[in-house]
């Protein structure tokens, strides 16, 4: 088998991984023939050879699995249960995904398709000498005593 020193080239050839542990299959483009198939796996190779693969990144086993299933949806989370998630989902309609900030008590702000909104499961403060919603000011009010 070739081997290949650093990091080697490939073109995904499967998102979906049977185990959902976010693996994934690619053909590896330092082959005149565009080379084998991987097994499922985010490759990295010891010592440059095809058939000593290892994983990168942010690992995922049979016992920890990865926050989502979906391979067009990113997902951070923090051990608080913060999230951050980036949705690229293939252009249908329009519809271009997501970002989506939220935190653990279920506030959220998301941008999306030309909207954004902001969810409050309490009050949303805007701290600000001069606001304007569409060009038009908003008359601040005192604050209650």
């Amino acid at each position: 088998m070739k081997s290949q020193i650093g990091v080697a080239l490939g073109i995904v050839t499967n998102l979906k991984d049977p185990q959902g542990e976010g693996r994934i299959k690619v053909k590896f483009t330092s082959f005149l023939d565009g080379g084998p198939e991987s097994t499922w796996a985010a490759i990295a190779f010891d010592r440059g050879h095809f058939d000593h693969p290892y994983v990168v990144g942010f690992l995922w086993n049979g016992v920890d699995k990865p926050p989502v299933n979906d391979p067009h949806l990113r997902l951070i989370r923090s051990v608080n249960g913060h999230e951050i998630a980036i949705y690229d989902p293939p252009i249908s309609q329009g519809d271009k995904g997501y970002i989506r900030l939220q935190d653990s008590h279920g506030n959220i702000v998301e941008l999306a398709n030309a909207h954004i909104t902001i969810k409050s499961v309490g009050t949303i403060t805007i701290d600000a000498p001069n606001i304007a919603i569409n060009g038009r000011p908003v008359a601040p009010q005192a604050k209650p005593i």
